[in-house]
């Protein structure tokens, strides 16, 4: 399954706004996340292969935002994550170099 047009804009959108709010540059997520600034510019314009990387980021952005003391942008494109989540029947566990608490995803059975 993949994202429409809108589906695109809205979550290279809802990306771009919570990194605004962070902060932070490129370099330093790529040094926290243990990973390229390439692969970084590659997730933001969703051009990242791997659909965990996607997750993880934005899971990481939203922590980022938290810790800022700011309300992250909601997700703008929710109803289309939600249902491939739960309509995904291979569900697992996301390791990252980083413990972020609300980033573990355990197989539903």
């Amino acid at each position: 399954m993949s994202l429409t047009k809108d589906q695109k804009i809205a979550t290279k959108q809802e990306l771009a706004e919570n990194l605004a709010l962070t902060n932070l540059k490129i370099a330093e997520i790529a040094a926290d996340l243990n990973t390229s600034e390439a692969k970084i510019e590659r997730i933001l314009n969703l051009k990242q292969n791997s659909l965990n990387d996607g997750w993880i980021f934005r899971n990481y952005l939203l922590k980022k935002v938290a810790e800022k003391g700011f309300t992250p942008v909601p997700p703008l494109t929710f109803s289309f994550h939600v249902g491939l989540f739960f309509s995904n029947p291979l569900l697992y566990t996301v390791h990252s170099s980083i413990a972020i608490p609300f980033l573990s995803l355990r197989k539903v059975v």
